[in-house]
C-alpha cells in the first residue's frame, strides 16, 4: 500500500490510500488512466498524441465507447450520472504546452439537470449550460490555449435534487495544434483592377490576417474589422485591393 496525495475539487486535496490501483478512504479520486483505458480514450478522441487522465465522484469515469458519436466511428463518454443529494461528478483530463489552438465536439443528453464544463487549469472557459443555453445538440468549440504548459479539464456533473434522471455526456474529435506546427496556404483565384479572390487554407479553427507586399521585405495588412476565421480549414474570400501595383500575398497566424 503507498499513500498518495490527490487533488480534491480543483482547489483543495486529500491524501488518499491506493491499494492494486484502487482508491479509498475519500470521495473524489483521480488517477491516470489504465493502458488499456487511456489507449481506448486517444482512440474515442481522435488525438493520439495526448494523455488523459479520468477521475469521478461515485459514478462511472469517463470511457470509450461507440453509440454515440460526431465522427460516426467513437467517442468518449461520461455517465449515466445520477441526480441525488450528493452530486456525481465524472473528470477527464490532459496536458498541452502552448501556445496553440484546441478543438472538440462536444454533447450534453439533459441540459436542464447535468452542467458540462472546460477548464484550462482552475479557469473555466465554457460550458454547456451557461448563459441559459440548454442545447442538447454536438457543438464545436476552438479555444486558444497560452503560453506555456496548461491543463486542460473537461468536467461532467449533476445539478438537480434526488429522483431526476439519468444523464451522460460525451466528448469527440479533440485535436491540439502548436502554434509551432501549424501551417496555412494562400493562392490567388481571380484577379483584377478592383478586387481580388483568395483560397485560404489551414488547421481547422485557424485565424489569419492576410498581407500585401510590392517587395517581400515590408508587408502591410489588409484592413478587416477582424481576422478572417476557418472553422473548417478552409475559406474563400474577396478583398479590395489596397492599390494596382500589389505583387505578393501571404496569409499568417494571429490568435
Amino acid at each position: 500500500m503507498k499513500s498518495v496525495a490527490k487533488p480534491l475539487n480543483r482547489g483543495s486535496w486529500l491524501r488518499t490510500a491506493i491499494v492494486s490501483g484502487v482508491v479509498i478512504g475519500g470521495c473524489t479520486w483521480l488517477m491516470p488512466a489504465h493502458a488499456q483505458t487511456d489507449v481506448e480514450l486517444r482512440e474515442a478522441l481522435d488525438d493520439t498524441n495526448l494523455v488523459w487522465k479520468v477521475g469521478n465522484t461515485f459514478g462511472p469515469p469517463w470511457q470509450f465507447q461507440t453509440n454515440m458519436t460526431h465522427d460516426g466511428i467513437d467517442a468518449a463518454q461520461a455517465g449515466p450520472l445520477q441526480a441525488g443529494i450528493v452530486a456525481e461528478l465524472a473528470n477527464i483530463m490532459t496536458s498541452v504546452t502552448g501556445p496553440g489552438t484546441l478543438i472538440f465536439w462536444w454533447k450534453l443528453e439533459n441540459a436542464e439537470c447535468f452542467h458540462l464544463t472546460f477548464w484550462i487549469g482552475s479557469t473555466l472557459i465554457a460550458g454547456r449550460d451557461l448563459g441559459g443555453i440548454l442545447s442538447t445538440n454536438w457543438d464545436r468549440q476552438v479555444f486558444r490555449i497560452p503560453l506555456g504548459p496548461q491543463a486542460l479539464q473537461w468536467t461532467f456533473e449533476t445539478s438537480c435534487g434526488d429522483g431526476s434522471p439519468p444523464g451522460n455526456a460525451w466528448l469527440d474529435e479533440v485535436s491540439f495544434v502548436p502554434d509551432s506546427l501549424q501551417t496555412n496556404s494562400l493562392a490567388v483565384l481571380t484577379l483584377n483592377a478592383e478586387s481580388l479572390t483568395l483560397d485560404l487554407r489551414a488547421a481547422p479553427g485557424a485565424r489569419l490576417q492576410i498581407q500585401y507586399s510590392t517587395n517581400l521585405i515590408s508587408w502591410d495588412s489588409f484592413a478587416l474589422p477582424e481576422p478572417i476565421q476557418l472553422p473548417d480549414g478552409r475559406a474563400t474570400v474577396t478583398l479590395r485591393r489596397p492599390t494596382l501595383s500589389i505583387g505578393f500575398y501571404r496569409s499568417v497566424w494571429v490568435p
